[in-house]
């Protein structure tokens, strides 16, 4: 594979939870075009070789395909989801996908994969990932009001039976916004 394709790795300084972010882009040393079909299949392989080597961890992936006007990039997934691939199909005034693509990008971040909720000093981690979601307007959540209305001590945890109340709180206490906000769990437990 190494004598047909260039595997070229692209710099950035992309982190998150902190994982740097490697994307590898992919061409064909001949220039020749690359089918749909063995695009999905390298990013398959890419997968199961990112999988060996982070075996502790989980992370996020996305595919970038380079269009003759530009790249796209299909939705984020997670190590244990298919990967999402963009295609115009999708969109009904664009037009089709071609057969062929010039190159493409495997975008992956891994981070260590958590069983339990994260602790701090008050047990306050899921209002701080709100509130970091937050950042840079001028929406906040203050803790001890969040916990008080869900009937909590101030060192509780938030059990995710309660999030629909979080998200009322979040809806309705002080946030005169008319967009609702919904939080969208991933993992050990779903909501």
């Amino acid at each position: 594979m190494k004598d047909i394709f260039d595997f070229k790795r692209i710099k950035t300084n992309v982190w998150y939870n902190e994982a740097k972010l490697k994307i590898t882009e992919i061409r064909r040393k001949d220039k020749k075009m690359i089918s749909r079909k063995k695009l999905k299949k390298l990013c398959n392989q890419f997968l199961a070789e990112v999988k060996e080597k982070y075996p502790d961890a989980d992370g996020l992936i996305s595919v970038s395909i380079k269009y003759s006007n530009r790249w796209y990039s299909g939705d984020v997934s997670n190590f244990h989801q298919k990967i999402n691939y963009f295609s115009l199909d999708d969109y009904e005034d664009i037009g089709e996908d071609p057969e062929e693509y010039e190159a493409f990008r495997f975008q992956f971040i891994p981070f260590k994969k958590t069983t339990e909720g994260g602790k701090d000093e008050h047990n306050d981690c899921l209002i701080n990932c709100i509130n970091k979601f937050f950042d840079g307007s001028t929406k906040y959540v203050n803790p001890e009001k969040l916990k008080e209305y869900l009937n909590l001590q101030r060192d509780d945890m938030i059990s995710i039976d309660k999030i629909k109340d979080v998200e009322y709180f979040i809806n309705t206490d002080g946030f005169p916004e008319t967009i609702p906000y919904a939080i969208f769990i991933s993992g050990d437990a779903s909501y």
